[in-house]
């Protein structure tokens, strides 16, 4: 639905006189076939002292006198830490970025747990300019609060928040807003939006359509962009959001299956040694990032060691495709001979480790099993039909290591992923690390059983 007169403006909205518009134009019917307005019609608004009706964006034709009212925004440099789980996300964030470039502004569809927030924040980083993300619930406040910090590294107080009388703008880079409170007209200062250069409207598909409008009609940053999980909506009215932001440009089917944790308790010991200051007996200094001497002996560790081989085995024997990690090379040496002493066949196993060849790793991603570094398989290794992960060392962030079994399979069946997670619970450092892993689990509804 497009105006061929082309706008008087655009900022927020498309701006045209009202004798301009015809009185049913902008009115459409829902899937249940009620009727409603894309227009609106303020009362107060006037255009060289003629009322005028606002238009949502994308509707508006561009002419060579229109006046163009959109928004840069205030320009600010980020740092992302961002790296994608695998070639999927990094293609979500290529082509969006790609298109905004292009000053298009567009809607993002992708699945619940394909990591959208995450994806949207190295987006932010890149564009570089003052972003508002627009939120329907508090856990999705939350989430962009913590996931900013994580990956952007903003501190609580250069992430900004309009919920209600709560009003914290200047400064922030980042600002999140409650569509709750920025979907009501003069609610707050006209200028409140003005630094903004591009805004996200987050589970757009969970906002009604009216309280959509209301926000995207006083938002006149640049660049929009709308995610959600599916552009159906349950009023049946998708047509608005395509209205304001435009089609859905980027699209993914790609989900994550949502892993068993195999919680089971180390037989390691961390030593202890004698303090010469003192003479009492201590435990081992290590802390993170210095612990690699601890590492070294922990992973000579014959029970526990034993323990990860029996798990493996049982795993191979179900025809799962398993994929062991550990922080050391010397560490999966070890764990192939033992898989070999206990029956595995040399032809099932293959090392997926820095400095092997592309053709090599492809061989290797066929086995079924595959003994990785963390450093290898962290980022970028997409493999889909890994269904089971071993932690052979202890870390706190597990996201994409785990991520590597999460993959669906298209158009297949897959097991249930597993992840056999040791909990090296005489060290105070790996119990922290398991509160961190606990924590994440929790978050993606994994179930936990402990052994």
């Amino acid at each position: 639905m497009l105006i061929k007169a082309p706008a008087r403006a655009v900022g927020a909205a498309g701006i045209y006189y009202q004798d301009e518009i015809h009185q049913d134009f902008g009115k459409s019917t829902d899937r249940f076939g009620e009727f409603y307005s894309l227009l609106w019609h303020p009362l107060k608004l006037h255009l060289n002292k003629k009322p005028v009706t606002l238009v949502p964006r994308n509707m508006c034709t561009w002419g060579s006198d229109t006046l163009d009212m959109r928004r840069p925004g205030v320009k600010y440099e980020f740092k992302s830490t961002f790296e994608p789980w695998d070639d999927e996300q990094a293609r979500v964030v290529r082509e969006s970025l790609q298109l905004l470039r292009q000053g298009q502004s567009f809607q993002l569809q992708a699945p619940t747990g394909f990591g959208k927030t995450m994806c949207m924040l190295d987006v932010i980083a890149r564009v570089g300019v003052k972003t508002l993300v627009v939120v329907t619930k508090e856990d999705i406040k939350k989430q962009w609060e913590k996931q900013a910090g994580k990956i952007l590294g903003l501190p609580p107080a250069k992430v900004g928040m309009i919920q209600g009388d709560v009003v914290r703008v200047a400064g922030c880079p980042l600002v999140i807003a409650m569509i709750q409170s920025v979907c009501k007209p003069g609610r707050y200062p006209e200028d409140l939006f003005k630094d903004f250069g591009l805004v996200i409207w987050d589970e757009s598909q969970l906002a009604s359509a009216e309280k959509f409008s209301g926000s995207a009609f006083q938002i006149p940053a640049k660049l929009r962009i709308g995610m959600s999980a599916t552009p159906r909506r349950k009023d049946g009215r998708e047509v608005v959001f395509e209205a304001h932001v435009g089609p859905v440009q980027v699209k993914t089917d790609l989900s994550y299956l949502t892993p068993t944790i195999i919680k089971t308790i180390s037989p390691w010991k961390l030593p202890w040694r004698m303090n010469r200051n003192t003479g009492e007996m201590e435990p081992l200094d290590h802390a993170p990032k210095r612990d690699a001497h601890v590492i070294r002996m922990l992973v000579l560790n014959k029970p526990r060691n034993k323990l990860i081989v029996a798990f493996t085995m049982q795993a191979m024997a179900r025809g799962r495709q398993i994929i062991i990690f550990s922080a050391l090379r010397k560490h999966l040496e070890i764990l192939k001979h033992s898989l070999l002493s206990a029956g595995a066949p040399i032809s099932d196993i293959a090392y997926y480790v820095g400095g092997m060849t592309e053709k090599a790793r492809d061989q290797a991603a066929k086995r079924p099993v595959l003994l990785a570094t963390y450093k290898m398989a962290e980022y970028g290794t997409d493999i889909p039909t890994l269904d089971t992960a071993v932690l052979g060392t202890p870390r706190a962030g597990v996201e994409q290591i785990v991520g590597r079994i999460r993959r669906k399979l298209p158009g297949g069946q897959k097991k249930r992923p597993l992840v056999l997670d040791i909990v090296d619970g005489t060290s105070d450092l790996y119990s922290r690390y398991w509160g961190v892993r606990r924590t994440w689990y929790t978050k993606i509804e994994a179930e936990i059983l402990t052994r």
